[in-house]
């Protein structure tokens, strides 16, 4: 089972007195497995930062249209992710949001779902597009065009239509 180190900006310097090399730009050895020593803090932070990358894009990618919240527990973490649809500029637009919280510590899924909905709200109403100023690291915009240019009204009849259909 693969050891994780668990820190804080704030215990970074117990780190460095049991001897783990902060900065360390070593690479592991074939056949060794990256650790703290071997690839240093920053190193740990950088593989962190890219896992974290990956899973919002996975999350991104299996989200569906708000109001349907896909859920997802991973980590010891749970992540709620939606696609919200903005009109802005005469055009429909599509904004990701995703929010996590420490399962099952420090978890009360009523207050973090309302949290999450009050997110969502305020991308709805508040939510400015930024016309390709900002991108995500991978170089994608953080609001898209969206593909489905009709009201949400209308959208939302159609998915209603189809699920009663389905049944």
């Amino acid at each position: 089972m693969k050891k994780r180190y668990k820190f804080k900006a704030s215990n970074i310097p117990d780190l460095l007195n049991r001897g783990i090399n902060y900065y360390s730009p070593n690479k592991a050895k074939p056949g060794e497995e990256p650790n703290l020593r071997t690839g240093g803090v920053v190193q740990h932070i950088m593989d962190e930062h890219n896992r974290w990358k990956i899973r919002v894009k996975r999350l991104k990618s299996n989200s569906g249209y708000y109001p349907k919240i896909y859920s997802e527990i991973e980590d010891g973490a749970m992540y709620l992710s939606t696609l919200v649809r903005i009109f802005r500029e005469e055009k429909w637009w599509v904004v990701h949001v995703v929010e996590s919280v420490n399962y099952p510590l420090n978890f009360d899924a009523s207050v973090f779902l309302s949290r999450f909905c009050g997110s969502v709200h305020n991308v709805q109403h508040l939510y400015k597009l930024t016309h390709g100023k900002v991108v995500t690291p991978e170089g994608e915009h953080l609001e898209q065009l969206d593909v489905i240019q009709i009201d949400e009204t209308e959208r939302l009849i159609q998915e209603m239509r189809w699920a009663h259909e389905g049944r």
